[in-house]
Order: structure tokens, then C-alpha cells, then sequence
């Protein structure tokens, strides 16, 4: 794993990348802070993070779009999967390799802070709030470029697939506030999605009867759920996609609330989605 993530690192620098990644995370969070801080007057850093989040919507397609394109695209993939190293490894190697660029770049505008605190006018809980959470959300950024850059050869579909799942978990909120909100619709909508669930079910399994055993549980569940308590799906949706917002928990720690089941669903995250990535690559080893 050590050796997975030095190569990596190391490539970064060799390719620009790392250096692209870091110019523009630089100029973005400087931007922020001028503009924000300096000319507004604001003495919170947390607008200057808060409003930086949206860049790494580029960045981070940038960052992991070859992390394991390019080693199929280049054949290199077959090296790794037929060497001792274990896929955890090298997968974990990959994400701790792109963290560290980031932090490298974190690191950096953490001195923007201390001009502040100079002037006196430094929220510290905050601050210190807003600086763990950020930490959080663009690592999660991260094991989301991962993953799905396991899923294809070709660079350009996994810079286009992950900006289209970040943007996605971006505007979360967004999406939640347009979804069903009265019981029958939302009703409707999970029966809707448990066949989704089975069609999905037969296109991995190729089983039918496997299929048919799902989707006959997943809409029975559902209609008797809605028979017992009707109301049980109003604003269902709403709060299963506002639970699953990243930036969402994020805004928790902008003011200072250092929440453990935030903490904890942000580990739990990154841990899916690496864990999938290893999957996905450990099918394709066999295969």
C-alpha cells in the first residue's frame, strides 16, 4: 500500500496534475478570502470554505479520472492484479495518494485563518468546525472519483461521471425539495423503485425467479406498510435524500457543532464506496 501510494503521489507531480489541482484550489480559496473576508468584512473562514466547495466539482474529476482508467486503458491494470499486492491495497494506496495532494493544498490556505485570528475577530469553534468538515466532504469527493473511475477505460467518462455524481450530491437539497411529498405519490414512487430494484436484480443475477422474489417482497412490504400507516410515506423521500446530503452535514460543522454521527456517516461513506471499488475491481481480476 505504501509503495501504491508514493507512485502515485510521485505521479502526480510528474504529470502536472498535481500541480494544476493545486493552482486552482489555491486561487479559489484566495479569491473567496478576498472577496469574503477582506473587502466584506467577514471574520468567519467558513464562508470562504463553504463557498469554495463547488470548484472541487472540476477538481476532483481532474484529480482521479486516471487513477484506474488509465491503468486499463494502458494495460497496467494487469500488472497490479496479477502482483501479490492485495486490491485493497492498491485501492486504499490511490485514495490516501489523492487526500494527500489535497491536504498538501489544505495546508496551505490554513494560514488564511491566522490572518484573522491577527485581527482578533476569529471564530475559533467554528473555524476549527468548518476546517474538520471540509476535510470530510472533499474526501468523500474523492472516494466517489474513485469509484467511479474504476468503472471505465476511458479517462474522459470518468471526469464526465463524476461531475455528473458530484453535481448530483451537490444539489441534493435541491432535488429532495421536487421529489413526492404526499403519501400516495411517494407510495407510487417506492413501487416504482422496487421494480427498478428487480429489473436491476435479474440484469446481475440473471435469475428471474430471484427477480420475481424481490419484487413481489419489495411491493408487498410497501403495500402493507401503506395499509397498517398511511402516513408513514409523507415526506418519506424528502428525508431519506436530505439524510444522504453531504453538503447538508457539512453546514453542521460550519457552525461549530462537531456532531459524532456526522463524523461517522462521512467514514462510512468512504469506506462504501472504496469497498464497492475494490469489488468492482476484485470481479474484473476473476474475470
Amino acid at each position: 500500500m505504501i509503495a501504491i501510494f508514493k507512485k502515485e503521489l510521485k505521479s502526480y507531480f510528474t504529470s502536472f496534475i498535481g500541480y494544476i489541482f493545486l493552482v486552482f484550489f489555491f486561487l479559489t480559496i484566495s479569491f473567496n478570502f478576498y472577496g469574503i473576508t477582506v473587502q466584506g468584512g467577514s471574520g468567519l473562514f467558513t464562508y470562504t470554505l463553504h463557498s469554495s466547495t463547488i470548484i472541487f466539482l472540476i477538481l476532483i474529476p481532474t484529480l482521479t479520472m486516471r487513477l484506474f482508467s488509465d491503468e486499463k486503458k494502458n494495460k497496467t491494470d494487469q500488472l497490479l492484479y496479477t502482483s501479490p499486492i492485495k486490491v485493497s491495497d492498491i485501492v486504499i494506496g490511490k485514495y490516501l495518494s489523492a487526500v494527500a495532494l489535497f491536504l498538501i493544498g489544505f495546508l496551505i490556505v490554513s494560514m488564511y485563518p491566522l490572518l484573522i485570528y491577527t485581527k482578533g475577530s476569529l471564530n475559533v469553534n467554528e473555524t476549527l468546525g468548518s476546517m474538520f468538515g471540509y476535510v470530510l466532504l472533499i474526501s468523500s469527493f474523492i472516494a466517489v472519483g474513485i469509484f467511479i473511475s474504476s468503472l471505465s477505460d476511458n479517462q474522459m467518462a470518468s471526469a464526465i461521471g463524476t461531475f455528473g455524481v458530484l453535481f448530483a450530491i451537490y444539489m441534493t437539497e435541491t432535488i429532495a425539495s421536487v421529489l413526492p411529498q404526499d403519501n400516495y405519490r411517494t407510495f407510487m414512487t417506492f413501487l416504482i423503485l422496487a421494480l427498478f430494484i428487480a429489473v436491476y436484480t435479474f440484469s446481475a443475477y440473471r435469475n428471474i425467479y430471484l427477480s420475481a422474489i424481490v419484487l413481489i417482497f419489495l411491493c408487498g412490504l410497501n403495500i402493507f406498510i401503506y395499509s397498517v400507516n398511511v402516513t408513514f410515506y409523507d415526506q418519506l423521500l424528502f428525508k431519506m435524500v436530505t439524510w444522504f446530503s453531504l453538503i447538508g452535514r457539512f453546514s453542521y460543522f460550519t457552525v461549530g457543532i462537531f456532531s459524532l454521527s456526522n463524523i461517522v456517516f462521512y467514514i462510512s461513506f468512504i469506506f462504501a464506496l472504496l469497498y464497492l471499488t475494490v469489488h468492482t475491481i476484485e470481479k474484473r481480476r476473476w474475470t
